[in-house]
């Protein structure tokens, strides 16, 4: 089950998020093997969309960049896009509470009958099963620590068969969700983590805060490297519009 299997010839693709890049990466990567592809990726931060915009340049691949949010995805016509694809964004998006449903029935608006909704997101954090799981979910409960000292909204995810539901309420039928679980090993393991976490320290004062955070920062990589890595559950789901 997989979106990238798919016949793109004289499609429309829809990227919700562009992030950094990285998927967007990968789409204009498969499109350029299909005539008349056109992939239009939309975040609600567009700081990143000449940089990839240009790595991308040389692929071939007609492509469109709007500065949007999920919710109202401004400058997308209804009913006119064949694919739309929402990796580790929704959870982002549902940080206040509803707008992911929101978002959910714009897709929808958006997409032609017939369209297919491909979405990668990881598992909420009381889904645990094993120590490396562990890492991943201690991870998220500390950056959700330095998220609420700082007032910042908390990314919310969807447990895949509450997911199903809505989506299966919305419109779209043939429901299919694969779940997976992706394993980062070595001392590099929590990279991104501790990246988030120099980010969001920066401007608090509190060095007491500050000082607990970092212990916390310190005991979990002493124990990432114990158990050896972080693995991070997360599921695809897919459903095509009716």
């Amino acid at each position: 089950m997989s979106i990238y299997n798919k016949d793109f010839t004289n499609k429309t693709i829809l990227e919700i998020g562009t992030g950094r890049g990285r998927t967007t990466k990968i789409l204009a990567d498969i499109l350029k093997n299909y005539k008349g592809a056109k992939l239009i990726s939309t975040d609600i931060y567009g700081g990143n969309f000449k940089r990839v915009n240009e790595e991308l340049k040389d692929t071939g691949v007609e492509m469109e960049f709007i500065e949007t949010g999920a919710v109202e995805l401004n400058g997308i016509e209804e009913k006119s896009v064949d694919f739309i694809v929402c990796n580790y964004t929704l959870c982002a998006i549902n940080s206040e509470v509803g707008q992911g449903i929101l978002a959910l029935d714009k897709f929808r608006k958006v997409l032609k009958q017939g369209g297919v909704i491909h979405i990668e997101e990881e598992f909420p954090i009381y889904d645990i099963s094993n120590q490396r799981q562990e890492i991943w979910a201690e991870k998220w409960k500390i950056l959700r620590e330095i998220e609420m000292y700082k007032g910042s909204k908390l990314y919310k995810e969807y447990n895949h068969e509450i997911l199903k539901q809505i989506l299966h309420i919305l419109g779209f039928e043939q429901i299919e969700v694969k779940c997976d679980a992706h394993l980062f090993q070595g001392q590099d393991c929590l990279e991104f983590f501790n990246i988030r976490v120099d980010k969001y320290l920066d401007g608090i004062e509190n060095k007491h805060f500050i000082n607990y955070i970092e212990e916390q920062r310190k005991k979990l990589t002493t124990k990432a490297v114990k158990v050896g890595g972080m693995e991070v559950p997360s599921y695809t789901l897919e459903a095509i519009k009716r």
